[in-house]
């Protein structure tokens, strides 16, 4: 019975933390601060965020981010994975291309330090 209290307390200080944060964003809307295009109200922001689910242009939004990131993640490996390879393999290219205290520290790695007292 103390786990499920314990979750009550949790979801119900979570609860209480989200809406002290709204609470201080309606009240620092309400001074006029800011803009109202730099900080709008929270209501203003449910309106759109309802209007962004109705049109599906949150959803088309969403699919070409993860599209992008996709691409960026798939070419990141493509050339990230052979190039280590090729640098682990080849001593001339590590030589050539990694500075001298990388690999310095790359090889304690390969021959580590004994240290006898």
């Amino acid at each position: 019975m103390t786990n499920r209290s314990n979750n009550l307390r949790s979801v119900a200080v979570q609860t209480g933390v989200v809406g002290v944060l709204i609470g201080i964003w309606t009240l620092v809307w309400a001074t006029g601060i800011f803009h109202e295009s730099a900080l709008p109200s929270p209501l203003a922001v449910l309106r759109a965020f309802g209007m962004e689910l109705r049109t599906w242009r949150l959803t088309n939004d969403l699919v070409v981010s993860l599209f992008r990131v996709s691409c960026g993640f798939s070419i990141a490996v493509a050339l990230g994975i052979p190039t280590g390879l090729w640098l682990g393999r080849v001593a001339a290219s590590r030589e050539a291309l990694l500075p001298q205290s990388l690999t310095a520290g790359l090889d304690t790695f390969r021959h580590p330090v004994v240290r006898r007292g």
